[in-house]
């Protein structure tokens, strides 16, 4: 009988350490005070080019006589490989993803689209996580 009531204050002493843990990890997380595991985008700006994994000519408002625009990515943190989406699009609707591989040697990741007539107007490119995390939302527009 002793050691039924020894064996339950155990199991409820063990338990109380538990809750008390998941609770510390929780406030931490919420305080900041935790390390933060996920790869953080430094950079994230729209570029006439790309040379030498560098942004050329950044701007907000491009000609559509460039013919070609780029969304340029920087990551830092990156452990391993890093899957990352450029989502295009244009007055709201999604004209195209990219898949784009972000690795801890070469934390750039880029994409771009040839530019129409058509075009013309208000863009966003969305980078997201492959667990659908936003990182950037970057909007731009193509003009004359």
């Amino acid at each position: 009988m002793v050691w039924g009531k020894t064996l339950n204050l155990l199991t409820v002493a063990i338990m109380a350490l538990v809750i008390t843990l998941i609770n510390a990890v929780r406030l931490s997380a919420q305080d900041g005070t935790m390390p933060n595991t996920r790869p953080q985008l430094v950079e994230a700006l729209m570029c006439e080019g790309v040379k030498d994994y560098a942004c050329v000519g950044p701007s907000i408002v491009f000609s559509v006589e460039k013919r070609e625009v780029f969304c340029y990515t920087r990551f830092e943190n990156v452990s391993g490989a890093l899957t990352v989406y450029h989502r295009w699009r244009h007055r709201d609707e999604l004209s195209t993803q990219i898949r784009l591989r972000v690795r801890k040697t070469n934390p750039v990741a880029y994409s771009s689209i040839q530019l129409r007539e058509a075009d013309k107007g208000p863009w966003q490119v969305e980078v997201v996580g492959e667990d659908g995390f936003v990182y950037e939302v970057l909007r731009f527009s193509i003009t004359d």
